[in-house]
């Protein structure tokens, strides 16, 4: 940056209010001493323009209440500040529009294009000068002839002066830039240095200079000493030099602009043909989806008619299976009574082992089952956790062989759990049991309960042979042991897919940790606080 753009002030006119802050941000992180007065809407940037005399202002193109050069009196033309316009659209239309609105330029609004707005406000200011620079030298030619040719000698601008076919004077800007000296240009045809193909527009601009018409600003393209084609604004008013009418033509390069334009245009136009294909592979995108909505639709229907068909199998073959067992039960402990043989009757004592752990089994396929079932259906009870969890130590404690287990129940008093109590109570009875079968007889199996924010969590912990780090997702598969090696005829890898079960019908969640094998492991529910 240059000394031209320090203590600005800078009027921007956004209304949206993203864009303007990062506008905002940009210009006062890069720009020193640089203040930015913010307006929304036209009447909100006159309200400050009668404050303040901004040093440049940077304005919306559309706007809630209008377009952007109407913040100006008569348009941006009388302008005392350079107005550069946005565009959130690039194209041509517009493009010329903001141009012969009287904006000293146009930008399309991107990230980048806002991120190189300091350096653009350094060349727009110094654009801006020689404009303001430009108008003062027309205002003293019509003033004094002396003045004029000691103002425009260096002016930064290309300046001519053309009558009667001829070029009577140039000044030094226009010597440097296109390489001809003061010699060659002197007495020349303007002609002489443009195409043809644009002699007739302007003979017609400089004859109805010459009947005092005003006429606009017009491009011209003008070849160089070098060759090389330049793009010049024409201004062109009617003066009097050496006591004669004559035509004073200041040319502005614009060439970098006009390339920049042009790149713009092609840009667009990719841009365009681009949304083009994007439209038409959006399009393919959407009937694939749809077809593969379709076809998911499908098979998941047929996959729950698969599942529905298997969980009504599974019922059907639970039902069928404990209706033979029922008999062996009730027979076969009269039949070991009263056999005298003792090796027939362990035989027989073996067979019963064998069929209650059939019926057992069979028990927990159908729980399974009845959980994966539409007809699931759950009651509302309310328990009291502590005298539950003493009630399921009693049974275990009447059931196991291990006697010298200890079991703790260290809930407090007072917690009230609202659910179903036969699940409830299946959830908590195959916790325990779990933890029974993978503790030693002088194990510890300890319960308890911690009321928390917004749930109350319940564990179950032992200090029985422990889970591997692994195997800890694993746990609650069904028909998964953590011990495979141990083959208790009893344990079927079932009751802890009940419990995982369970709580996912009951809305819970359940998990399990363990420091490793041989240090015992501690399962956690933690169950929706309704406690009264």
């Amino acid at each position: 940056m240059t000394e031209r753009t320090e203590n600005l002030n800078i009027l921007l006119v956004e209304d949206e209010e993203a864009q303007a802050e990062l506008i905002k941000k940009i210009l006062e992180m890069e720009l020193v001493n640089c203040t930015v007065h913010e307006a929304s809407t036209i009447s909100e940037a006159k309200m400050i323009l009668e404050a303040i005399s901004p040093d440049i202002i940077i304005s919306d193109w559309f706007l809630p209440d209008g377009e952007g050069i109407q913040m100006m009196p008569n348009y941006l033309h009388n302008a005392d500040s350079p107005v550069i316009l946005m565009t959130g659209q690039g194209n041509e239309e517009i493009a010329v529009g903001v141009m012969k609105a009287g904006a000293l330029d146009y930008i399309i609004k991107s990230e980048d294009v806002f991120f190189s707005l300091p350096k653009n406000i350094d060349r727009w200011l110094r654009e801006w000068d020689n404009i303001i620079f430009r108008r003062e030298v027309e205002k003293s030619l019509i003033e004094s002839e002396e003045k004029f040719r000691s103002l425009i000698s260096n002016l930064p601008s290309y300046v001519l002066i053309y009558a009667e076919g001829e070029i009577l004077y140039v000044n030094n800007a226009l010597v440097r830039g296109l390489g001809y000296s003061s010699e060659e240009w002197i007495g020349s045809s303007l002609f002489s240095y443009i195409g043809s193909e644009i002699h007739k527009k302007i003979q017609d601009n400089i004859n109805r200079e010459k009947r005092g018409e005003v006429t606009k600003d017009y491009e011209v393209p003008i070849i160089s000493k070098n060759g090389k084609t330049l793009i010049v604004d024409v201004k062109g008013s009617l003066i009097q030099f050496n006591r004669k009418p004559a035509l004073l033509a200041v040319l502005t390069d614009i060439t970098e602009r006009k390339t920049i334009e042009e790149e713009l245009k092609r840009y667009t136009r990719e841009i365009e043909a681009k949304n083009i294909a994007l439209d038409t592979l959006h399009k393919e995108i959407s009937e694939i989806n749809l077809g593969l909505e379709k076809t998911v639709k499908e098979r998941t229907h047929e996959i729950e008619a698969l599942l529905q068909q298997k969980n009504e199998l599974i019922l059907q073959l639970g039902h069928d299976l404990k209706t033979p067992l029922t008999p062996l039960l009730a027979i076969l402990p009269y039949i070991i009574k009263y056999e005298s043989d003792e090796k027939l009757k362990g035989l027989l004592e073996v067979v019963l082992n064998e069929v209650r752990n059939m019926r057992d089994m069979v028990f927990h396929i159908l729980e399974i089952a009845k959980f994966q079932s539409h007809d699931f259906h759950l009651e509302s009870h309310e328990m009291d956790l502590k005298q539950l969890i003493d009630a399921i130590i009693s049974s275990t404690r009447l059931t196991t062989d291990k006697s010298q287990l200890v079991f703790e129940n260290t809930i407090p008093n007072g917690i009230i759990i609202k659910s179903d109590r036969m699940y409830l109570n299946s959830l908590f009875l195959n916790l325990i049991d779990n933890a029974v079968k993978y503790t030693n007889s002088d194990g510890i199996i300890k319960v308890n309960a911690e009321v928390k924010i917004d749930e109350v969590v319940i564990s179950v912990k032992d200090n029985g042979i422990g889970i591997k780090q692994a195997d800890l997702e694993k746990i609650f598969t069904e028909f998964f042991k953590v011990d495979p090696s141990r083959h208790e005829r009893e344990s079927f890898g079932l009751g802890l897919s009940i419990a995982k079960k369970i709580t996912e019908k009951l809305n819970w969640r359940i998990w399990a940790c363990s420091e490793g094998p041989g240090l015992g492991s501690t399962f956690y529910v933690a169950i929706p606080k309704d406690i009264n």
